[in-house]
């Protein structure tokens, strides 16, 4: 999907035309809960937007509530936020640590079984409809795709 062409820099894109977006509501653990640990990656950094995307397509015109009309599923998965509240820690080898990207790999296997065992539509399309951020220099590695 591509943003509408427009003249003027800066404004709001318009979403294409009768796009319907569903957000799942997972539990706090993988998302809202995060953010009481006040951490920078969660609130204050470049890694921070998949809070930011997580937050407007709540109010954005393409949410749906019915999850039947959909066109697309957005998992508000914070992965990077996870991973620098949880797991890494400065020390040798840090950043590049296997461990760190292992523990998130598993709690994003979490989320999709969470998904899997809560709702029908990742079962429809295994998966091909849903939405990451995956925001993170790791990016999908973080996850069993």
């Amino acid at each position: 999907l591509r943003a509408p062409r427009g003249g003027g820099g800066g404004g709001a894109h318009r979403p294409p035309e009768g796009l319907r977006v569903y957000v799942y509501d997972l539990p706090p653990r993988f998302n809202s809960g995060m953010l009481a640990l006040n951490m920078q990656q969660c609130r204050g950094s470049i890694y921070s937007a998949e809070v930011f995307i997580h937050e407007q397509l709540l109010v954005s015109s393409t949410l749906t509530l019915n999850a039947s009309e959909a066109d697309l599923f957005f998992v508000p998965w914070y992965s990077s936020c996870f991973m620098s509240s949880n797991f890494v820690k400065p020390g040798p080898g840090w950043p590049d640590n296997d461990v760190d990207i292992g523990k998130t790999y598993l709690a994003t296997q979490a989320v999709i079984d969470h998904i899997k065992g809560s709702h029908p539509f990742w079962n429809d399309s295994n998966g091909a409809d849903h939405v990451w951020p995956f925001t993170s220099d790791w990016g999908s590695c973080l996850g069993p795709f």
